[in-house]
C-alpha cells in the first residue's frame, strides 16, 4: 500500500494529487519499498467491486484502517415519509492499544445531517478528501 509522506504538512489538493501518482505508481509497478513504509493510517476501498460492509485489517504497525464500500442509493425514513438517500458504508478499525475505543467510536469525525454530511478536521475527513471524494 503506497503512502502519502508528511500528510499532515500538506493541503487536501497536495495530497489528492500525491494519491493520483502514487497509484499510478502501483499500476505501472514502479513503486519501491520506501514508498510503501511509514504509514499509520490506511483507507482501503472495496467500491470497484461491490459488497456493502467489510471488516478492514490493520496493516501492522499501523494504528487504524477505513473501509468505504461502494455508494448506493437506499430509501430512509425521514420520519415522515420514505425517500433515497446516497449512502456510503464505511468501516474503521482501530488499534485499542493506540485509541480509545469509546473515545475512537463516540467521536466520529463525520457529522450526519439531514441533508449534508459535515467532514471535521481530523485525520478521517483528510483521508477521505485525499481520495477525491465529494461529500455532500
Amino acid at each position: 500500500m503506497p503512502v502519502v509522506k508528511n500528510a499532515d504538512r500538506k493541503g487536501i489538493l497536495a495530497i489528492a494529487q500525491e494519491v493520483r501518482e502514487l497509484a499510478a505508481q502501483a499500476r505501472e509497478g514502479k513503486l519501491s519499498s520506501a514508498d510503501m513504509n511509514g504509514g499509520c493510517f490506511t483507507v482501503s476501498s472495496l467500491g470497484g467491486i461491490g459488497g456493502t460492509y467489510f471488516t478492514p485489517i490493520i496493516n501492522a504497525p499501523e494504528v487504524a484502517i477505513l473501509g468505504v464500500s461502494q455508494a448506493r442509493h437506499q430509501l430512509v425514513w425521514n420520519g415522515e415519509a420514505a425517500e433515497p438517500r446516497l449512502i456510503l458504508p464505511m468501516s474503521l478499525s482501530w488499534d485499542h492499544r493506540v485509541l480509545d475505543g469509546a473515545a475512537a467510536g463516540c467521536d466520529n469525525p463525520l457529522l450526519f445531517r439531514r441533508q449534508s454530511i459535515n467532514v471535521r478536521a481530523g485525520i478521517l475527513g483528510l483521508a477521505l478528501l485525499s481520495l477525491g471524494l465529494s461529500l455532500y
